[in-house]
C-alpha cells in the first residue's frame, strides 16, 4: 500500500479547511455582533435624544396647561366673574359690565401674556359677554367647537382657531363651568383662550433644526395642531400609525416609546410621547437613514477590519494546521515507507491519511490477532494432545513429561490429590450431526467445552476435553481428602452443567462419572470405568448422571450373552411368522439386555440384530423373489440407537417389515423414492418454484402419494423439508460469504422475505441479521 494510493494530504487539506472555517466564523460572527451592537446603540442613543426633547416639551405643555389652569380657576370663583355671569338685564348695566370687564383686562390679559382673551356666557341673559373685540362680541368659531362636543372637557385645551378680518389665531381654549343642561345650556361658563404661539412656535423650531424630521402635536381630537412641517405627505401616515399602533401603546400604559416603521415606501424612526393632562400626543418622525447615517462609516470600518482578520486567520489556520498535522504525517510517511504499507497487492483507494491509517492499524491488529490465535490454537492442541494421552496411557506418562505439560500448556492439574473422570455424551447424536454443518458442530464443542469450564471450575479445578468421538471428557481435582464429600459437590455441578447447557445451546447430555483415583498416572484407569458407564444410558435413558451407586450391582454381572431359550423362541416364532410372539421375546431379551455390565450391553445389542438378520435371510431363501436387504442400514440405524425403549421400537418396526416379502420390498421401493425426492430438493432448492406438484410431476406419481410416502418415512411433509433445507443452506451462506440477506434469500429460493424471516427464526430463534451479529460476536 503506497502513499500514491490516496489523495495525498487531504486531511491536512481537510483540518485546514475546517480551522479556517471556524476562524472565519468566529471573525464574522464577531463583526456582526459588533454591528449590530453598534446599530442598537446608535438606535437607542438617538432615542434617548429624542425622548429628553419630547420631555422638555411635554414640560413645557404641562407647564402651560397648570398655569392657565389655576388662572381660570381663580377667575371663575371671582365676584366679578360671578357678576358678570348672574346679571340679569345686561342693557341697563353696560356701563358696570364694561368697567368689570376692563377691570379683568387690566389685572389678568395685561400681565399675563398667554392669555389671548376671557369669554363669559351669562345664561341668565343668554349671551357671551368678551374682553375681545368688543364686550358682546360673538365667536362663532368657539359656538362651532362647543357644538362638536357632547360634554365639554373642563379645565382642558381645545385647540381652535379663532378668525378676525379674515385672519385666523391658533387658540386653546379652557372651559370652567359648573353644569349643563340636556341641551347644552350652561349654567354660567368661563371661557380663557391663550395663545398657541408658544407651544407652536417652539415645535416650529425644532422642525426648522432638523430639516429631515417633523414633531407633530395631536389634539385631544387627534388633529395635527402644528402645520409648519417639513414633510407634509407624512400628516396623515402619522395619524393612521397612531390608530393603528401608538393609540394601542397608550391604553397599554406606555405613555412614550419609539418604533420603525414604513411611511410612504421609506423606514421612519418614530418616537412618540402622551401628556396626559391635556391629552395630546406628541410624534417625531425621523428617516430611518438619516438616524443610521454615521453608521455607514462604521460599516465600513468594521468591515476593513473583517477582511484584515480574515486574511490574518487564513494564515493562522494554515499554521496551526501544520502543527497539528505534523505528527499525522510523519505517521502516515513511516507506515507507508514500512512493511506494513509496502503491500503491492492491496488495491484499495484511500480518501485520505486516516482511512490509510486505519487500514494500516486494521491489518497490524488481525495480524497480531492471527499470532496470538494461532499460538494459543498450538498451545490448546498441544495440552489436548496431552490430555489425549494421558485419559488413554497415564500410567505410562513419566512425572518430567507431566510437569512439561503443565509448564507449555497452560495445565490446571497437579500431580498429587483427588481425581475423578466424567464422559459427557450429547443425546440425539445423529440428529445432531444430521442437522448442523461441520462449522456448527466445531462450534457448539466449543461452547460445551467453555460452559463445562466455567460451571465445575466453580468448586473444582477442571480440564474439559473434546475426544474427537462421540463424547467428551471432564477431568476434575480436588485436595479434599473425603470421597463421598467430592461425589455429591461433583453431582451437583454435572446436574447445573446439564441445565445450562440445555439453557443456552438447546441440547441434552448424559454423563458417567468415573472412580476417583489418587494419583494423576491413575487417570486411564478412571476414564475407562466412566466409558463403559456410559453404556448404562441404554438403560437409564437420556439426561442421565450415571454414577457408580447405581450401577454397582449391575457391574458385578460377568455373562456376555443373554439366554440362549429367549434367543431360540425368538427364532421359532419368526419362523412360525408370529409377529406379535416374536415381538414379546425381543422384549425379554433385551430387558436382560438391560441387566448385564455397561461394557456387554452393545456386544448383546449386536449379537441379536445379528441374530434377527439371519433367521429372516432364512426366512426369504427359498424365495425366488428375494428382497435385496441391506444389512449394513440397519445395523446402522439400530446402533446410532441410545436407550433400549428406542431400541425396542425400532426392532419391532424391523421385525415386521423384515419377515414379510412383500412389505419389505415395498419399504425398500419408499425408501428409494424418498431418496430420490430428498436428492432432487437437495440439487434444486433454489429454485423458488419447486414443490411437492412439481416433484410428484417429475416423477409421474400423484402429488399426494408422494407426500404420504416420504411423510410416512421422514417424519414430515416435503415442503417443511424443502423449507429446512433451504434454511440450513441459508445459515451457512451468512456465515461462510458477504452475501446480504435479500441475497440470500434469492440464492436459497425464498423469494418471500416475511416467509423466510419467520422460517429462519422458527428453526434458529433468532432472525438473520442477529444470528450474524451473534456469530461476529462469537467469532471476535
Amino acid at each position: 500500500m503506497k502513499l500514491k494510493s490516496f489523495q495525498k494530504k487531504k486531511f491536512f487539506n481537510g483540518i485546514y479547511l475546517w480551522i479556517t472555517a471556524a476562524i472565519c466564523f468566529l471573525v464574522i460572527g464577531f463583526s456582526a455582533t459588533i454591528y449590530y451592537n453598534v446599530r442598537k446603540n446608535v438606535v437607542e442613543n438617538n432615542y434617548e435624544l429624542n425622548k429628553q426633547m419630547l420631555y422638555q416639551m411635554k414640560y413645557n405643555i404641562t407647564y402651560m396647561n397648570e398655569t392657565v389652569r389655576h388662572l381660570i380657576s381663580s377667575i371663575y370663583f371671582s365676584a366679578d366673574v360671578d357678576y358678570l355671569l348672574h346679571v340679569k338685564e345686561t342693557d341697563s348695566n353696560i356701563f358696570d359690565l364694561n368697567l368689570t370687564l376692563n377691570k379683568m383686562t387690566t389685572s389678568v390679559i395685561n400681565n399675563n401674556p398667554l392669555i389671548h382673551s376671557i369669554y363669559l356666557y351669562n345664561n341668565e341673559a343668554k349671551t357671551f359677554l368678551s374682553t375681545y373685540n368688543g364686550m358682546f362680541y360673538q365667536d362663532e368659531e368657539l359656538k362651532d367647537t362647543l357644538n362638536s362636543y357632547k360634554t365639554l372637557p373642563i379645565l382642558q385645551p381645545i385647540s381652535r382657531e379663532m378668525k378676525m378680518d379674515g385672519k385666523s389665531t391658533e387658540v386653546f381654549t379652557y372651559a370652567m363651568y359648573k353644569s349643563s343642561s340636556v341641551n347644552g345650556v350652561y349654567d354660567g361658563a368661563v371661557f380663557v383662550n391663550v395663545n398657541a404661539d408658544l407651544v407652536i412656535n417652539n415645535i416650529k423650531t425644532i422642525n426648522a433644526t432638523d430639516t429631515k424630521g417633523d414633531l407633530f402635536l395631536l389634539s385631544d381630537k387627534r388633529q395635527v395642531m402644528n402645520s409648519d412641517l417639513n414633510t407634509k405627505s407624512l400628516k396623515e401616515p402619522v395619524k393612521q400609525l397612531f390608530v393603528s399602533k401608538i393609540e394601542e401603546n397608550i391604553k397599554q400604559g406606555q405613555q412614550y416609546g419609539y418604533m420603525i416603521n414604513k411611511i410612504l415606501g421609506e423606514n421612519y424612526f418614530i418616537t412618540y410621547m402622551y401628556i396626559e393632562g391635556a391629552d395630546w400626543v406628541l410624534i417625531k418622525t425621523q428617516p430611518l437613514s438619516d438616524v443610521l447615517r454615521y453608521m455607514n462609516k462604521i460599516q465600513l470600518s468594521i468591515l476593513i477590519m473583517t477582511l484584515i482578520f480574515l486574511a490574518l486567520s487564513i494564515l493562522i489556520s494554515f499554521a496551526l494546521s501544520k502543527q497539528i498535522y505534523r505528527p499525522i504525517g510523519n505517521l502516515v510517511q513511516r507506515m507507508s515507507s514500512g512493511r506494513f504499507g509496502s503491500n503491492e497487492n492491496n488495491s484499495t483507494i484511500h480518501h485520505d491519511e486516516i482511512g490509510f491509517l486505519n487500514q494500516t492499524y486494521t491489518r497490524i491488529v488481525e495480524l497480531v490477532q492471527t499470532a496470538q490465535s494461532k499460538e494459543h490454537e498450538n498451545v490448546n492442541q498441544l495440552k489436548n494432545y496431552y490430555l489425549r494421552n494421558l485419559l488413554i496411557d497415564s500410567v505410562a506418562m513419566q512425572e518430567k513429561e507431566l510437569l512439561s505439560l503443565k509448564e507449555h500448556s497452560q495445565l490446571m492439574l497437579s500431580s498429587d490429590g483427588t481425581f475423578i473422570v466424567c464422559v459427557m455424551k450429547i443425546d440425539n447424536y445423529q440428529f445432531f450431526k444430521e442437522n448442523n454443518t461441520a462449522k456448527d458442530i466445531e462450534l457448539f464443542k466449543y461452547s460445551i467445552i467453555n460452559i463445562t469450564s466455567e460451571t465445575i471450575s466453580k468448586a473444582f479445578t477442571t480440564e474439559s476435553l473434546d475426544m474427537k468421538r462421540d463424547h467428551f471428557t471432564i477431568i476434575i481435582h480436588s485436595e479434599v481428602q473425603d470421597k463421598d464429600e467430592i461425589y455429591q459437590g461433583l453431582y451437583d455441578c454435572l446436574l447445573e452443567l446439564q441445565g445450562n447447557i440445555s439453557k443456552y445451546l438447546g441440547l441434552s447430555l448424559s454423563i458417567s462419572i468415573g472412580i476417583a483415583v489418587d494419583k494423576v498416572n491413575h487417570l486411564s484407569q478412571s476414564y475407562n470405568v466412566a466409558l463403559n458407564n456410559a453404556n448404562y444410558r441404554y438403560v437409564f435413558g437420556k439426561s442421565s448422571i450415571i454414577t457408580l451407586d447405581m450401577i454397582e450391582e449391575q457391574n458385578q454381572i460377568k455373562e456376555l450373552h443373554y439366554s440362549v431359550n429367549l434367543e431360540k423362541k425368538l427364532v421359532d416364532e419368526m419362523k412360525s411368522l408370529n409377529v406379535n410372539a416374536a415381538e414379546d421375546m425381543i422384549f425379554a431379551i433385551l430387558k436382560e439386555i438391560s441387566q448385564q455390565s455397561g461394557s456387554h450391553i452393545p456386544f448383546s445389542i449386536m449379537q441379536l440384530i445379528r441374530t434377527i438378520m439371519a433367521t429372516v435371510f432364512e426366512i426369504n431363501e427359498p424365495n425366488i423373489n428375494q428382497p435385496v436387504i441391506d444389512f449394513n442400514e440397519i445395523y446402522g440405524s439400530v446402533m446410532t440407537l441410545e436407550t433400549i425403549d428406542e431400541i425396542y421400537d425400532e426392532m419391532k418396526s424391523l421385525l415386521r417389515r423384515l419377515i414379510s416379502t412383500e412389505k419389505y420390498q415395498s419399504h425398500q421401493k419408499h425408501i428409494a423414492i424418498v431418496q430420490a425426492i430428498k436428492d432432487t430438493i437437495e440439487k434444486n432448492y433454489s429454485e423458488p418454484d419447486l414443490s411437492l406438484q412439481k416433484l410428484g410431476s417429475m416423477y409421474k406419481m400423484s402429488p399426494a402419494y408422494a407426500g404420504q410416502i416420504f411423510k410416512g418415512q421422514m417424519g414430515m411433509s416435503v415442503a417443511s423439508y424443502i423449507n429446512d433445507v433451504r434454511i440450513l443452506s441459508a445459515k451457512e451462506l451468512l456465515e461462510t460469504s458477504q452475501l446480504t440477506v435479500s441475497q440470500v434469500m434469492e440464492k436459497v429460493g425464498i423469494p418471500n422475505e416475511t416467509s423466510f424471516y419467520r422460517l429462519f427464526k422458527k428453526k434458529f430463534g433468532s432472525s438473520p441479521k442477529e444470528y450474524v451479529l451473534m456469530q461476529a460476536i462469537k467469532e471476535n
